[in-house]
């Protein structure tokens, strides 16, 4: 305020921001002053009495003093320079009505907006030396409360764009434009009430010695946000964990603190004025305001002693098992399901249901999810169940079961030349009870001899007084078992024990006794009995068995059981007796090394050169086998040998020599799996004799000589060539005439064929597809070939043109000689060649594969075109004759000259004699 009156002329804007939230209302003054005339030293603002002054506050604000008159305050404004021009102001009023926490003056009450005066001092209400008051109005309303407007005077409401800049882009309830003061504005504000839905998952673990109740509350806090929530849970129940977990879709909530108190229970709905007090109420705060949708976990566990539940007495045990819960009172809508576990040794029944709905165990998991994960991996669900809004209870009756115990026996015996070894191994399945022994009955006089090999099972001998019950068998003994605590579950012993014999005669049986074992005070037992042997010894059954029933070794017996060299296996059910008598054999020599397949490709060049890939399916107990490579030196083997010229299994490998042969080296290779050698090479020479490489090396016994099955040799010729013979124990494979063509399949070709030889030996799935072949293939077979010479195969061949040109040459010279001799002649000849033919094609298919070729043919069109043209000479002047003489015949006689009648020569003609070689003219040897 200028203190020269009359001589300023200063105007004030105004910006008023109110803020109104639960038990507090803010209000900040934004004043910007326009000074004209004079400068300025001092400005004199009035606020009413009820708001307290928190600060004002500008650059040039040297200080301010607050003075209350009334229901105004006097706030006098000191600046540290005279200001003339623009001036800025901010002051901010604050009002607290009721509890601050929980106001309740301020909730469904009309409150009216401070007006804040630039004046004179000693002058209120009054504007002096203010030329124009003009500003703004916005308000702002907390989230948790709802307001209206009951009443204004001197405002006109204006959207929030049109705001200036410092308070445009807010969110603001309500915005005024002011011209001029005073101006009045009353509103009603209103508390909003959070709005919960609650969504409840109780999973309650049953145990003989505890229960455990989990609650997972998923809260959907709508309209306002919370600080706290109220739970009831059952008393005596110890609160083990709360705290906030992500689940459905919903975030943690942030616990705080969380505590018990204590609230008035009516134990007897008959009598509700009858109150006692109880620590059911779990008041759980949280760290931040929780709104929209959050998720908490509550853990409850409460100890028990009943001896019902603890061993199994037969009594029946009432359980009243808690529904834990967000307080209904609390929330809006409540909606809940509870699932029940426990274990198989309990068995719980239902016998009073409130507010409780049964459903599945899938549609209580619906849309939730389970905090399981895990734990009480023994229990079992039960039953699941749904309420409401309204109270829910659940009592059940509960019952120890008496222990259900299964053993099974697995006794294994196993035949060696001297010895007979024995192990048995029981498995023990206890379910519903734990026990804290077991027992088994032993033969007396072998019980010095067994051992026990289970780690965490002990034996120990029963003493016959006091009696047992039942008693052991005569000749028997009772062991009793134990762990290290309480048996439940699986659990297995293991003993074992060994009984010597003599050595075993050759061809004569042994009697074999088997021990019976007895499980005592199990509910089932049953058991196996396996015999394994060593490769010498025969096993059978002496007599006949008691209570056994031979089953299938490799396929019915119990998971875990060997079945590597059991001979027999038996089932029992009952008690049983079992006699076996074991008889050993001499073992016979057999070959150490067996070739099952074999597949030689050998291919002859031009040069008289030939390259060899032989690749072998074999298995072999030697580590080392021979073979010798036709026309390779194993002293100078560097000209014959390919560069990597061996290979097992698809991998190169060192091919070993000495001085008479070559070594194909196995080390590391099992006996009882195939392996697919590869060996490379070429010699020099023809295709007339092809020897194979030999396996049967410097053998000193049968055993040492290899067993060779099925080889097949595919010859692959030079074009030029013609095979004619074939000689040595070896089958055609590929000469196929037209004798065979009917009934004899084609002969497989190379791939076919090292597919059946790589087989499913592994990495071999390319062996033997880089060697090179060129030429005319011809494949040839043979079962367990003798070695060379006698196993060697033999070909006759000839340059292919020489063989067309002769072919050619024979037939065309015989037919053009039998050209002049009569049909009937050359009708024989014609046959004869035919004959010859069919019989080469059944006895040297080889042959005829190369007679019957495009030579022959052309050669025998050849003779049938030059007889063809032998008869048209012979027939065409005949005709020609008969065609001339015709119309002479006709007119003579008048008519019709039957085919019988005789035609006469003229009178003054006399016939022409006969040829003299009419008798090798066609038409036959005799003439009329």
């Amino acid at each position: 305020k200028q203190l020269i009156p009359k001589l300023t002329s200063p105007k004030c804007w105004r910006e008023r921001l109110l803020v109104i939230d639960e038990g507090v209302i803010r209000t900040r003054t934004n004043m910007a002053y326009e000074i004209t005339r004079a400068d300025v030293t001092q400005l004199v603002v009035e606020v009413p009495a009820d708001h307290n002054v928190v600060n004002v506050f500008d650059p040039n604000v040297q200080k301010w003093e607050k003075k209350t008159e009334g229901p105004l305050q006097t706030l006098t404004i000191a600046l540290f320079q005279p200001t003339r021009g623009a001036q800025n102001i901010a002051i901010e009023l604050e009002k607290f009505a009721g509890d601050k926490e929980m106001p309740q003056e301020m909730m469904n009450a009309e409150l009216e907006a401070p007006v804040v005066r630039a004046t004179q001092v000693g002058q209120p209400g009054e504007l002096v030396n203010v030329g124009r008051q003009q500003g703004v109005v916005v308000v702002r309303l907390g989230t948790a409360l709802r307001g209206e407007i009951t009443s204004r005077s001197g405002l006109l409401q204006i959207d929030a764009a049109e705001l200036p800049a410092p308070l445009a882009g807010q969110e603001w309830n309500h915005a005024y434009r002011y011209a001029a003061l005073p101006f009045d504005l009353k509103i009603s504000v209103e508390k909003l009430l959070p709005q919960i839905e609650v969504q409840e998952l109780v999973e309650t673990y049953v145990e003989p010695n505890q229960i455990t109740t989990n609650l997972l509350a998923v809260l959907n806090i709508q309209r306002a946000g919370v600080f706290q929530v109220l739970l009831d849970v059952p008393e005596n129940y110890e609160v083990r964990a709360v705290q906030g977990r992500d689940a459905a879709y919903a975030s943690a909530v942030a616990v705080d603190a969380h505590h018990l108190e204590e609230v008035e229970v009516a134990l007897d709905p008959t009598m509700p004025e009858v109150k006692v007090k109880q620590r059911t109420r779990l008041v759980v705060n949280f760290s931040r305001k929780a709104i929209g949708k959050v998720a908490l976990w509550v853990e409850l566990q409460r100890r028990q002693d009943d001896a019902n539940l603890l061993a199994p007495t037969g009594t029946v045990s009432v359980l009243n098992l808690p529904v834990p819960r967000v307080s209904p009172a609390s929330v809006a809508r409540t909606t809940g399901r509870m699932i029940v576990y426990a274990p198989e040794s309990l068995r719980l029944a239902p016998t009073e249901l409130k507010g409780l709905r049964t459903i599945s165990g899938t549609e209580a998991l619906e849309n939730m999810e389970s905090t399981r994960a895990g734990r009480f991996p023994a229990l079992l669900q039960l039953a699941a169940y749904a309420y409401t809004q309204e109270p829910a209870s659940l009592i059940a009756s509960a019952e120890r079961r008496k222990p259900y115990i299964e053993a099974r026996q697995l006794l294994s015996v196993h035949v060696d030349s001297g010895v007979v070894k024995y192990d048995a191994r029981f498995f023990f399945d206890i379910r519903f009870s734990g026990v804290k022994s077991l027992r088994i009955d032993v033969p007396q006089a072998l019980a010095p001899s067994l051992r026990n090999l289970s780690p965490t099972m002990h034996e120990q001998a029963l003493p016959a007084d006091p009696p047992l019950d039942p008693p052991p068998p005569a000749g028997y003994v009772a062991w009793q078992i134990t762990g290290e605590g309480e048996l439940l579950g699986s659990h297995a012993l293991h003993l074992s024990w060994e009984k010597k014999l003599d050595e075993l005669p050759v061809g004569e049986g042994v009697a074999i006794d088997v021990p019976h074992l007895r499980p005592v005070g199990v509910d089932r037992a049953w058991g196996q009995i396996t015999a394994s042997k060593a490769e010498t010894i025969e096993i059978t059954v002496d007599g006949e068995p008691a209570g056994l029933r031979p089953i299938d070794p490799q396929r019915d017996l119990m998971p875990g059981a060997p079945t590597q060299n059991v001979a027999r296996a038996f089932e029992f059910h009952d008690d049983w007796s079992l006699a076996l008598l074991a008889t050993r054999y001499e073992l016979e020599e057999v070959k150490r090394t067996s070739i099952d397949r074999a597949f030689v490709r050998m291919v002859v060049t031009r040069g008289d050169q030939i390259a060899v890939q032989a690749m072998y399916r074999l298995r072999s107990a030697q580590q080392r086998i021979a073979v010798r490579l036709p026309g390779v030196d194993p002293q100078d083997p560097s000209r014959n040998l390919d560069a990597q010229p061996l290979r097992i299994n698809n991998q190169p490998a060192p091919l070993e020599k000495d001085q008479t042969q070559f070594w194909i080296p196995l080390t590391g290779h099992s006996p009882d799996e195939d392996v697919l050698v590869e060996i490379r090479y070429a010699i020099d020479g023809r295709s007339s004799r092809l020897d194979l490489p030999d396996f049967s090396g410097e053998a000193t016994t049968n055993a040492d000589d290899p067993a060779v099955q099925q080889v097949y040799l595919a010859v692959y010729m030079p074009q030029e060539r013609t095979l004619l013979d074939v000689g040595g124990p070896w089958t055609d494979e590929t000469s196929m005439t037209f004798i065979d063509q009917a009934w004899r399949e084609d002969a497989p070709d190379d791939t076919t064929i090292l597919n059946q030889l790589r087989g499913d030996i592994g990495g071999c799935q390319t062996a033997g597809d880089t060697f090179p072949t060129d030429g005319r293939r011809y494949l040839f077979s043979a079962l367990r070939p003798e070695p060379a010479p006698a196993g060697s195969l033999r070909q006759t061949t000839l340059d292919r043109n020489v063989v067309n040109f002769g072919i050619f040459l024979i037939v065309a010279a015989i037919g053009l000689v039998l050209t002049a001799w009569p049909i009937g002649t050359r009708l024989w000849w014609l046959a004869g060649v035919v004959i010859l033919l069919v019989l080469a094609a059944v006895f040297a298919p080889t042959l005829a594969h190369a007679l019957l070729q495009d030579a022959l043919k052309w050669a025998l069109l050849l003779v049938l075109l030059v007889w063809f043209v032998r008869f048209l000479a012979w027939a065409v002047p005949l005709v020609l004759a008969w065609l001339a003489a015709r119309p002479a015949r006709g007119g003579a006689g008048g008519g019709v000259v039957g085919a019988a009648t005789t035609i006469a020569p003229p009178p003054d003609e006399t016939p022409p004699p006969p040829p003299e070689n009419q008798a090798g003219q066609e038409g036959g040897e005799s003439h009329g």
